[in-house]
């Protein structure tokens, strides 16, 4: 089983209605969720090993100090936390945060930055890594050069902005022309209709907002790293909610430098 106590979790008296609703766990269940997750591990297996060949394979060419090589994902795996037995569309831990690894010129072995990162810093750490955009426009992209953030000679305070919206409301768009394809389109992502936005911030706060049902959820990570009590409704916090619901505004739009 994976080393986590909200693994059928008892109580779900913080969390969201529908997961009060969820059954707990049987025998049965968490045999389910232990065999898929050693299955998982062996497939994992396959991977560690196509990418100790690449490896190996730019060191036989002569390649490897100047090559850069990036390990990453999109999304994690719920395997049973807060009686959510599989899925990525949540905002807990397993699903939201998922690892990166870099190794390449200019990068020490056991360097670790313990901010937030988000694929979107792609695009402007790749273009620092290939030496593109030097002398041009700064980038548009939204998000920042993780190589500057690594080394220490950058750093950010900004926090990732996570969401999840409903599927069916893309499925619909009618294939047209011209002016009027683009509107359709503008019509259908402004009318996005979100089952959550949050933001996770560098000092170890999530903050998430259920648009559909107008309940909220409040984690310190730094001393509930599994996110077995949401303390939105602590007093102690009720500051700290009206901060971080300040800064989903400003993020959950933001373009460019603004998000920075």
């Amino acid at each position: 089983m994976p080393a986590d106590p909200t693994i059928g979790e008892a109580d779900v008296s913080d969390k969201p209605a529908i997961i009060q609703s969820a059954p707990t766990y049987s025998p049965a269940d968490y045999a389910y969720i232990a065999e898929r997750n050693a299955q998982r591990i062996e497939s994992l297996q396959a991977v560690d090993r196509q990418i100790g060949a690449t490896i190996n394979h730019l060191a036989a060419m002569g390649e490897l100090e100047k090559t850069y090589v990036v390990v990453a994902s999109d999304n994690g795996q719920m395997q049973g936390q807060h009686r959510i037995t599989q899925g990525k569309g949540t905002a807990y831990e397993p699903s939201a945060r998922v690892p990166l690894l870099i190794r390449g010129p200019g990068i020490s072995p056991d360097t670790s930055y313990d901010g937030v990162t988000g694929l979107q810093d792609f695009l402007p750490t790749v273009l620092a890594m290939t030496g593109q955009g030097v002398g041009q426009a700064p980038s548009t992209s939204d998000g920042v050069n993780l190589l500057g953030l690594i080394d220490g000679t950058e750093s950010s305070s900004r926090p990732i902005l996570i969401e999840i919206a409903q599927r069916s409301r893309f499925t619909d768009i009618q294939v047209e022309r011209g002016a009027e394809v683009s509107q359709r389109v503008s019509d259908r992502i402004s009318s996005v209709a979100y089952q959550f936005r949050g933001v996770v911030t560098g000092d170890g706060f999530k903050y998430v907002e259920h648009q559909l049902t107008g309940e909220v959820e409040l984690y310190d990570l730094n001393v509930d790293p599994f996110e077995e009590a949401s303390v939105h409704a602590n007093p102690a916090y009720e500051q700290k909610m009206v901060e971080l619901a300040a800064l989903l505004r400003r993020y959950e739009n933001c373009s460019g430098a603004e998000c920075g």
